[in-house]
């Protein structure tokens, strides 16, 4: 599914949920998808701070004031701290007023709030269904809200990108729908964001990067971060590749001929284990999970397309177990460097659990390298 507009639903809590409810109404009425903080009970950051985010993670605000200001942990409503991130953002900015006594703090805050938000853009209500009505038809007036979005050929021009190495190697490319910026290119420079990614690589729930491999190494070339595991040889091979593009394109190449772990048996060069290929499918997820989860924490970035290709197998096989073996056959038509399938659409809970798509991804691989091919 096409992501919407997300309209970020800004009001008390306590005691105002049958509004809050029909604010969501009204958003799924106009056709978008409404972004409440109840939705996201997970965040692992204060409340407060949950709520920023949504609301930069969103393209409208809507703020729904009733008889009461709100909570104000810093002198300020959060209310206000929410429509003042909204205007730093330049996010379209839609006000509904409850008619109901207000004390002479909450009439400041309206007042307040008003001056900058006027004309049809400032709407009054009394019921549950006149505010549903009216935040429907306010986002339907608005200007169109489509989303620019990257086409699945901008994975399929990165999975072509090919390289010289004769390395067993499988990438993989995940980039998100939603065409916008993900990362600011100042920050590739910046120290701490390498030491972000090596932390989120090297966790137990992503394990792309080893402990026991070589040095980690990061530099930025051609606008992208490109962050590499070397093997620890002499000619300094790069194990692990992750590359990191502004707008949150993701390119993962992964040596697939290292994950032979027991090098004494005969014929071992030419056979990659099957439980290899899935570990780094799945870690090459995990890690792109761990990224988005940790960078967007609101979701504005819900949708991906995905794809993978593999390159350097033609004297190589999947196995399911490391044998004793003289005697291989190959593919004679290997290309060298092979597309597995047409990109994908992924959605956030994919990556999470990620276990269907290294099941299909592994599929097309066992189908052309596998030994009953």
């Amino acid at each position: 599914m096409a992501e919407r507009a997300r309209v970020f639903i800004s009001s008390v809590m306590s005691g105002f949920e049958p509004y809050r409810k029909a604010a969501r109404q009204g958003v799924l009425d106009a056709g978008m998808k409404p972004i409440l903080i109840e939705d996201f009970p997970s965040l692992d950051i204060s409340s407060r701070t949950a709520c920023l985010d949504l609301v930069q993670s969103s393209d409208i605000y809507l703020a729904v004031l009733g008889d009461r200001p709100g909570s104000s942990p810093l002198g300020k409503p959060v209310v206000e701290e929410e429509f003042e991130e909204a205007r730093k953002r330049k996010l379209a900015r839609l006000l509904f007023i409850q008619n109901t006594p207000r004390d002479p703090e909450t009439e400041a805050l309206v007042q307040r709030l008003s001056n900058y938000v006027t004309g049809r853009f400032r709407t009054a209500f009394q019921t549950q269904d006149e505010l549903r009505t009216a935040i429907a038809a306010a986002l339907r007036d608005l200007p169109r809200t489509d989303m620019d979005k990257n086409d699945a050929s901008l994975v399929e021009n990165l999975l072509a990108t090919r390289t010289d190495d004769n390395t067993a190697l499988l990438r993989l490319v995940v980039v998100p729908e939603r065409k916008d910026d993900v990362f600011d290119i100042l920050d590739f420079d910046r120290e701490d964001l390498h030491r972000s990614i090596y932390h989120l690589a090297h966790s137990d729930k992503v394990r792309l990067f080893d402990f026991e491999q070589g040095p980690l190494v990061a530099e930025v070339k051609d606008r992208e971060l490109i962050v590499r595991q070397e093997d620890g040889t002499a000619g300094r091979r790069a194990s692990v590749t992750v590359r990191l593009r502004e707008d949150g394109g993701v390119i993962v190449d992964q040596a697939l001929d290292d994950r032979t772990k027991d090098s004494s048996r005969s014929g071992f060069g030419f056979q990659i284990e099957e439980k290899g290929v899935a570990e780094a499918i799945r870690s090459g997820l995990s890690f792109v999970d761990a990224l988005y989860e940790q960078r967007d924490p609101g979701h504005r970035f819900a949708t991906f397309f995905h794809g993978a290709a593999i390159a350097g197998m033609s004297m190589r096989v999947v196995v399911g177990r490391v044998r004793d073996q003289q005697s291989w056959s190959f593919p004679t038509d290997d290309r060298g460097w092979y597309i597995l399938d047409k990109p994908r659409r992924l959605d956030r809970t994919d990556l999470a659990n990620p276990t269907e798509t290294v099941e299909r991804t592994l599929a097309f691989i066992l189908k052309r390298y596998g030994e009953q091919r």
